[in-house]
């Protein structure tokens, strides 16, 4: 089942009564640190690029693979959701970060009620995963973006730390760097070593060892021309060289 569908209803129902009520439904960072929903030991991050407005074809490719992230997720297993914006801020801001709770579907038939864990999955996770996708789509805009700072504090965050037994980060991106110090738009595709020389890469240098990382290159229409294979063998390398395990990049 989808995230839209898991939500629809309730998400359809609060826009109501937000209409009635001269309210609106806002998005804003919720935590969950009940240790009896979250009692898996994993961690999946998704990190998703707002700098550009996502085209047609890119917001397919966001629905798919956050259905896909969904999907993949273990009862108990704390999804976090962070925006690549302008500036990273410190402490990083999550727009989203929750434990997936039971959802009934393997509920005992005679002893609980499949009904009770739908709802209070749906009110307590689905809701919440529904409106900050949503707030993700709306168009937004920025002169930098900043894809290698933000997995450095990424890789800060305590929840994100080598302790946790699982950890996935996922970046939904076209993973062109545009900073001030560096920027893949000016600079073109370099070599991985030849960045990995500059005291820029010193600065945003992190570990990611034991992450399973994966990357849905996004392809960006305006800067095709940078979206090279010398491009994606450049953040390749990058992962590789910071310990992580890379599933996927395409």
């Amino acid at each position: 089942m989808s995230w839209q569908n898991i939500a629809g209803v309730f998400l359809i129902g609060a826009v109501g009564v937000g209409m009635a009520t001269g309210t609106y439904l806002s998005v804003t960072l919720k935590e969950s640190d009940s240790s009896a929903v979250c009692s898996a030991d994993a961690h999946t991050m998704v990190a998703v690029d707002r700098t550009d407005p996502l085209t047609p074809a890119q917001r397919v490719r966001f629905r798919i693979e956050m259905d896909r992230v969904l999907a993949s997720l273990a009862t108990g297993e704390r999804l976090t959701i962070i925006p690549i914006e302008e500036t990273v801020p410190s402490p990083l801001k999550p727009i989203l970060s929750l434990c997936r709770p039971p959802d009934g579907s393997d509920a005992h038939w005679l002893y609980d009620n499949k009904k009770f864990f739908m709802r209070d999955f749906e009110a307590g996770f689905g809701l919440p995963l529904a409106s900050a996708t949503a707030m993700l789509e709306e168009p937004a805009q920025s002169p930098q973006s900043p894809i290698l700072q933000t997995i450095k504090a990424i890789a800060e965050l305590p929840t994100f730390a080598s302790s946790v037994g699982r950890r996935r980060l996922i970046i939904i991106s076209d993973m062109l760097e545009n900073t001030t110090a560096y920027s893949q738009y000016r600079d073109g595709a370099q070599q991985y070593e030849q960045f990995h020389r500059s005291v820029f890469a010193r600065q945003v240098s992190t570990t990611l060892e034991g992450v399973a990382v994966r990357v849905v290159y996004l392809r960006n229409e305006q800067a095709v021309r940078h979206q090279v294979a010398m491009h994606r063998t450049f953040w390749q390398r990058y992962f590789e060289s910071s310990g992580a395990r890379v599933e996927g990049l395409s």
